[in-house]
């Protein structure tokens, strides 16, 4: 792969020539090889979209994640890391409490995020957390409870959703003291 890329910044960005197959084997490479925090913007086919393709890359991330990640495979967190205000909401009006429930926090949103991501099934989120589907039930039973809304609800699984993937990036934030940037 033809690749051209310089620093900038206290990091690289640079252009690349893909192959027929396309993102995946640049990915693939990122990821094996490199160690490092790589976003990878859409593919552009003329030189004056390099600037917004260069935007989304370096937004598709978080600096120090030491992982490389398609900008079309992240854009929701994309979306959030341009509105951090809107992030915080997000998080506050769907999770509620949640995330300050002491020793129950990481048990509950891990349920939660493993059951969103099994279609909101109890048997497969069990089976994926090697514990009794009963157990995911109460899990899920008790985020109810603290947020005020059913399971059944397409607008809480929504919210839930966004909201776990807003959670990091609203923490990151309060934990350095430092704003997002917003062009």
């Amino acid at each position: 792969m033809w690749s051209f890329r310089r620093p900038r910044a206290g990091h690289y960005t640079g252009i690349v020539r893909l192959p027929r197959e396309g993102t995946g084997p640049l990915l693939d490479l990122l990821r094996r090889d490199m160690g490092a925090t790589a976003g990878l913007s859409p593919e552009f086919d003329r030189l004056d979209r390099a600037g917004r393709a260069l935007r989304l890359a370096e937004q598709t991330l978080p600096a120090g994640r030491g992982e490389a990640a398609a900008s079309d495979d992240r854009l929701t967190e994309i979306l959030l890391v341009g509105r951090p205000d809107i992030a915080g909401r997000i998080v506050a009006v769907h999770l509620g409490p949640v995330p300050a429930t002491g020793a129950e926090r990481e048990v509950l949103l891990g349920t939660l995020r493993v059951w969103l991501d099994n279609g909101c099934s109890a048997a497969r989120a069990a089976e994926a957390l090697y514990c009794h589907r009963n157990t995911v039930l109460n899990r899920i039973a008790r985020i109810c409870e603290l947020t005020g809304v059913p399971p059944e609800s397409a607008a809480a699984r929504l919210g839930w959703s966004l909201a776990l993937r807003a959670l990091p990036l609203v923490k990151a934030a309060e934990t350095s003291g430092a704003g997002f940037a917003n062009d």
